[in-house]
């Protein structure tokens, strides 16, 4: 479990250097458009299709957020319940997630092959949709496998009478912070 857990964290870091450099890209698209537009009159032609793209290259910050377990986590209901309550509510919801997830990959997929077939472009720009559907699927497969690792996780947590502790920012950083080594001692003194 922890070595699929590593491939997995290791595939989302790249991910998410790709989706880094998409939005960053966007940003400037977007700036420099905007510049040229209203101060020459003169707009980048296929910026619509190119902020698209860039959209589409950060699909797969969904799988890092999910492995990292920084998305959103709405206990209201699973508050109110006791740990057998909370077992049940995690395993009929988690992995009820995955299998959504999965459905979308699985549905991406045969829009790819749709895509290639039918020699769909961006209009202005003249480029091919295909890859950048490869990317959509690539990183809801990440997501999928993300879900189900995460659910695993979740899920034995609950073992021996246990119940899932999700770790604040600061609490993260506070053990972060013990685990460091400050010096030869150990400590800070």
């Amino acid at each position: 479990m922890k070595r699929a857990s590593k491939i997995i964290r290791f595939i989302t870091e790249i991910f998410n250097i790709v989706a880094i450099i998409a939005i960053v890209f966007m940003l400037l698209l977007v700036f420099f458009n905007t510049l040229l537009r209203y101060a020459f009159n003169s707009p980048i032609p296929g910026t619509f299709e190119l902020a698209r793209m860039s959209m589409i290259c950060l699909t797969p910050c969904m799988a890092v957020t999910v492995i990292n377990k920084k998305c959103i986590w709405v206990d209201v209901l699973a508050s109110r319940f006791n740990r057998t309550g909370q077992l049940i509510l995690d395993a009929v919801t988690l992995p009820a997630a995955g299998i959504v997830w999965g459905f979308i990959a699985y549905s991406a997929y045969g829009h790819i092959f749709r895509s290639i077939r039918n020699n769909t472009h961006f209009t202005s720009i003249r480029m091919h949709e295909w890859p950048f559907r490869v990317v959509f699927f690539v990183s809801m497969v990440a997501t999928t496998l993300s879900i189900f690792t995460f659910a695993a996780e979740r899920l034995l947590q609950y073992r021996g009478g246990g119940m899932p502790h999700d770790e604040t920012e600061v609490e993260q950083a506070i053990r972060k912070a013990d685990e460091m080594d400050f010096g030869q001692g150990g400590d800070m003194a």
